[in-house]
């Protein structure tokens, strides 16, 4: 008998879990399936629901954020960290076919704060039309760029020369 009194806090508070994140998920400002758009996501971070939760969503029903500098800046004031901006930019860059980026949104990305890795995973998801002059190298690195992600971007140009500006 003890051991059944005991076993019940346990398998309760996992089933009030499962209850509570039920009614959280019911919550979202979007309908189920409905891709999340950024509103939505500010919404939710704005009524402070967790990032986790966030995320779940995202990943159930997709991304419809028009991924840009200003998506990253309306994130970044609402209070979203750079692992949810990096993965927001991510998916919302797989599922629009989202433009290259040129160089003057890598500048646009380091004047708003995004941190390297955030930049890069952009980079990689959309591709690049960046131009890799030594003039942009230049103004690249008086923006902010860090070696690192000027050399990575110079790979990438590389690596498809097509697009990659003269």
């Amino acid at each position: 008998m003890i051991q059944r009194i005991t076993a019940l806090p346990i398998r309760f508070g996992a089933w009030a879990c499962v209850v509570l994140l039920s009614m959280a998920l019911c919550e979202l400002p979007a309908a189920a399936g409905d891709p999340t758009t950024t509103e939505d996501v500010i919404a939710m971070l704005t009524e402070e629901i967790s990032e986790g939760l966030i995320m779940a969503k995202i990943s159930l029903d997709g991304c419809d954020c028009a991924v840009s500098p200003q998506l990253v800046a309306q994130l970044q004031e609402a209070g979203a960290s750079a692992e949810l901006v990096s993965d927001i930019i991510r998916i919302g860059a797989e599922a629009r076919s989202a433009n290259p980026v040129t160089t003057s949104g890598i500048v646009e990305f380091i004047a708003l704060g995004v941190p390297d890795p955030v930049v890069w995973e952009h980079l990689r998801a959309v591709g690049c039309e960046c131009d890799t002059s030594a003039q942009s190298i230049i103004d690249l690195k008086r923006a902010g760029a860090s070696d690192e992600l000027i050399g990575a971007l110079i790979e990438l140009s590389a690596e498809n020369p097509a697009t990659a500006e003269p």
